[in-house]
């Protein structure tokens, strides 16, 4: 009789844990973000870093430009679409609109996967934009109003593990796919995406949504013309915003082909280059989240715009493989640093209300600098020398960091809080 009571006396601990204790990334409608986020970036990072740069300029015949055409065109679109979506997920939360926009990046994948012109190739990455522009404002909006505001930098780190594992993994096993045919390569993406479709369809089934709207919602005139209010009022943030994209996207069309006609690497060898940066940005993201909690976030900010400038710099002289590895790691230490405090201060800065919103506002500027990045790259590397779209991204992170280091955030953040106030 006591061994029964003991074990249902167990099983009630348990129950009330499931339903009151247990931390919020634990709860099915979290995790299914997360692994949604984990396939979109899985497909993302595999088709942009890894596939189509060498897909479109070997197999196809066009160059390098061609290639910043494509990428631009999908980051361009999934810009475009990002503030409506969070604007959607506001107000019907994430699986509807999850619902509608998979579907659609789907295909956009199916279309890239087959031999087309110039412009079908340019409309199929804007398509796949499109689908995805809602995953990062279900998921990010719903991580921050799901945690303690102590919490959030870490909590924001646990959302972007989630992005760099299916992204590293993506960009990195493609490489090793790639090596025996293409076509293996788009059924890979494309049972991953069927299983983010498929998680969505059970999610919406059954109605697992991560956070309870109960407030009434603005009409839009009204929402929209307060989230702008609010936007004014965080504008020192815009310029880092768009540049730190920008500076990625400078590099996305011309990694590859610097690799190979630089430093010698096959598809395999770029692969691992980037399993190295990756799996460093990886190990150290959450302890660097931790970090953004307790320390000055902004010191780490700053320290990480630096670090990868100089990375940058160092990496065009190199020749020597291991050495090329040792600053890959560097290079990928300095995004755990930039990550976790950027979106540290972000949180901090954007109110509650409009959160989804506003951050699909700022990662559509995100998507600006991304978008409009890989057009300015292939053209640097066409015009200049492969070198300079290195050096550029290095000029602008110097520049973000001297800015960040030195301005008044304090009298930002006391702004942001009357405005919520009144």
């Amino acid at each position: 009789m006591k061994e029964r009571r003991g074990w249902l006396n167990t099983w009630l601990g348990v129950q009330a844990w499931w339903r009151h204790g247990r931390p919020f990334w634990f709860h099915a409608g979290f995790l299914a973000l997360l692994f949604i986020v984990g396939a979109v970036e899985f497909a993302r990072g595999a088709l942009f870093i890894s596939i189509l740069p060498a897909y479109i300029t070997e197999q196809l015949g066009y160059g390098v430009g061609t290639v910043g055409l494509v990428i631009s065109a999908h980051y361009l679109m999934d810009t475009l679409f990002r503030s409506p979506a969070g604007w959607l997920v506001d107000r019907v939360g994430p699986w509807p609109v999850l619902l509608v926009g998979l579907p659609i990046a789907f295909a956009g994948i199916l279309i890239l996967s087959t031999h087309q012109p110039e412009w079908v190739l340019i409309l199929a990455a804007a398509l796949f934009g499109v689908g995805a522009a809602p995953t990062w404002p279900a998921v990010v909006s719903n991580a921050v109003s799901m945690s303690p505001e102590a919490e959030r930098g870490g909590t924001l780190s646990t959302v972007f593990v989630a992005w760099l594992v299916g992204s590293g993994i993506g960009t990195v096993l493609v490489n090793f796919v790639v090596s025996h045919t293409y076509r293996e390569a788009f059924w890979l993406l494309g049972g991953v995406f069927s299983l983010a479709i498929l998680v969505t369809v059970a999610m919406r089934l059954l109605r697992r949504t991560p956070v309870a709207h109960t407030a009434r919602p603005l009409p839009a005139a009204a929402y929209f013309r307060q989230m702008f209010s609010h936007l004014w009022t965080v504008r020192a943030l815009l310029p880092g915003t768009y540049l730190q994209t920008a500076c990625l996207g400078l590099l996305l069309p011309v990694l590859l082909p610097y690799a190979k006609m630089r430093l010698g690497l096959d598809q395999a060898g770029y692969g691992t280059l980037l399993m190295v940066g990756g799996g460093v940005t990886v190990l150290l993201l959450t302890p660097m989240g931790r970090l953004a909690d307790r320390w000055d976030y902004r010191f780490l900010l700053t320290t990480g715009f630096v670090v990868a400038a100089g990375a940058l710099t160092v990496l065009t002289f190199l020749r020597h493989l291991w050495t090329v590895y040792i600053f890959a790691a560097v290079l990928g230490g300095s995004y755990a640093m930039i990550l976790p405090s950027w979106n540290a201060l972000l949180a901090k800065a954007l109110p509650e209300k409009q959160r989804g919103s506003l951050f699909g506002l700022f990662q559509s500027l995100e998507g600006l600098g991304i978008g409009t990045g890989p057009l300015i790259g292939g053209k640097l590397w066409e015009a200049f020398s492969p070198q300079i779209p290195f050096y550029v991204a290095a000029a602008a992170l110097v520049v973000m960091a001297a800015f960040y280091m030195s301005y008044p955030l304090h009298r930002l953040f006391a702004a942001v809080r009357a405005q919520e106030i009144s």
